[in-house]
């Protein structure tokens, strides 16, 4: 040793059975150890070793078992090579860097306990001929690639399963192989999967680098289950379109920040919600039939869509802040559009309907913030009806509501024949000048239906329309003179009420008899 004793330079002890190394040792030179006759090495307790070099402890054929402490980080090269009768090794504490062919040779090598804490092994060989037969784990542990040689039995304490192993690829697996529960790569570029895999577990790939995944020819991949490769922001494209896989859990794809496209087929496949959620650079997805809640909210580069013929649900929020998406088209099949589908898709301008098709609900904010929305085409189904981009809903009792027209049509003039304007049905539509309410038709006018038509102008109210309710008329401050044709006292309050300002009432030549006879008309 040194004087100061930090530094174990050789070992020069004949016929020892054990030894205590001193807890000032910080570095174990190289081969200081090697070809002793130990049979077991102990460590003072509070030990201050930090690094074990090169071949330190090679060919100590006797050494059964060793408990590195807390304190080590290195350990270079070969370290205990060749240790014929080592069984157990155990890591107390992290280790942050590990060289090549640590346990070479070591035949008889069972177990090797790793810390309570997660580390990287970033070296080659780690586990290799058969050895060591089983590794123990408490946390996700890295290995890089080329550490494992060789299929090794793992336990780790967080999985209620015996039977685990890791393989070549470092993918923790049940040992028939058809189930992954994680993946322990470190800096992978591509990974595999085994066509004898049926089910990927929740959290399996999270977080990963993995900028490829790459399915075996004949999967008999089933399922992918919650968050398995959530946030795997290297990833780009993925492609299952060949796999048989019938369900798809919640988040399981979610935050992959790079993932551009996706290809999907298969026409029992369930996607559960927010699957797809926060993928900002998916720009376009081909062959979805399910669309659940969030299943592709925040993904702000979404071009293109392609709904597989056979859809029948587009599900809450499931379009949320796809700014990018500028046309979409709605297949036959599709029954239900969700409260806020579309919600602040800011540059669709287009939804193509097939003429005949099988909706049966549409919500009224289906398609809110979707400023730029000016094409709908026209359709019917047994509940709905669009015409001049206008969306209309037939109740039981065969009453027609209004309840959507796209906010940036292009139509100024717009003749309405229904029962009910429901409320939010023009928000904030732009262009809009005139709507003229065709006699016996609308009977209710619903709070906020024309909620800030900015430029609306002309509007009239024939006798048959018999109730209009506050804020109908909320910021439409451009109406010029309405035709009233109940010109009651309570009904110009009504309409007051509903949003049109007392001064364009009181200019209007429909009221200026009332207005004569009866001033209280325009009072408060």
């Amino acid at each position: 040793m040194n004087s100061n004793q930090t530094e174990i330079y050789e070992f020069w002890g004949y016929n020892y059975d054990n030894i205590t190394i001193p807890k000032s040792v910080v570095t174990i030179r190289e081969s200081a150890f090697e070809n002793s006759t130990l049979t077991s090495i102990i460590f003072e307790e509070d030990s201050n070793l930090t690094s074990i070099h090169d071949y330190a402890f090679r060919n100590c054929s006797n050494l059964v078992t060793i408990e590195l402490p807390e304190s080590v980080k290195n350990i270079h090269e070969s370290a205990f090579s060749g240790c014929q009768l080592l069984k157990n090794l155990t890591f107390l504490g992290p280790i942050e860097n590990i060289e090549d062919n640590m346990f070479i040779n070591c035949n008889n090598l069972e177990f090797v306990i790793f810390p309570k804490s997660s580390m990287i092994v970033n070296c080659n060989s780690f586990c290799t001929n058969n050895c060591p037969k089983f590794m123990s784990f408490t946390h996700k542990t890295l290995f890089s690639l080329g550490s494992i040689d060789i299929i090794t039995n793992v336990l780790i304490s967080y999985f209620d399963e015996q039977n685990l192993i890791i393989t070549t690829n470092t993918i923790i697996m049940n040992s028939n192989q058809t189930e992954i529960y994680e993946f322990w790569g470190y800096d992978y570029n591509n990974i595999t999967i085994p066509k004898s895999v049926i089910a990927i577990r929740e959290n399996a790939f999270e977080n990963s680098t993995l900028t490829k995944i790459i399915f075996e020819e004949d999967s008999n991949l089933h399922s992918i289950q919650s968050s398995a490769f959530r946030n795997c922001s290297f990833i780009t494209t993925i492609n299952i379109t060949s796999l048989n896989i019938s369900i798809i859990y919640i988040f399981c794809f979610k935050d992959c920040i790079n993932l551009t496209s996706i290809c999907l087929s298969a026409s029992n496949l369930i996607i559960l919600n927010n699957a797809f959620e926060n993928c900002f650079k998916l720009e376009k997805v081909n062959g979805i039939f399910s669309i659940p809640e969030f299943c592709f909210s925040g993904c702000n580069s979404l071009k293109e869509v392609n709904i597989h013929h056979g859809s029948k649900y587009i599900g809450y929020k499931s379009f949320e802040h796809c700014y990018s998406l500028e046309s979409i088209h709605i297949p036959s099949s599709v029954r239900v559009i969700s409260d806020y589908s579309f919600i602040d898709c800011k540059k669709l301008t287009s939804i193509i309907f097939e003429a005949t098709n099988s909706l049966e609900r549409i919500f009224i904010n289906s398609f809110s913030g979707c400023e730029s929305l000016s094409s709908l085409s026209n359709f019917e189904s047994n509940k709905y009806k669009c015409d001049n981009n206008t969306i209309y809903f037939n109740n039981n009792n065969n009453q027609i509501h209004l309840i959507y027209h796209a906010i940036n049509s292009t139509e100024t003039v717009l003749i309405v024949n229904c029962d009910v304007i429901c409320q939010y049905s023009f928000n904030y539509s732009k262009n809009i000048e005139n709507i003229s309410i065709s006699n016996n038709s609308v009977s209710l006018i619903e709070s906020f239906s024309f909620n800030n038509c900015i430029n609306l102008k002309h509007i009239n109210f024939p006798i048959s329309l018999q109730t209009i309710h506050p804020n109908a008329f909320n910021q439409c401050n451009s109406i010029e003179c309405p035709i009233i044709e109940n010109n009651s006292i309570s009904y110009i309050k009504t309409i007051e009420q509903s949003g049109i300002k007392r001064n364009t009432l009181i200019k209007c030549r429909a009221v200026q008899d009332l207005k004569k006879h009866c001033r209280v008309t325009v009072e408060a």
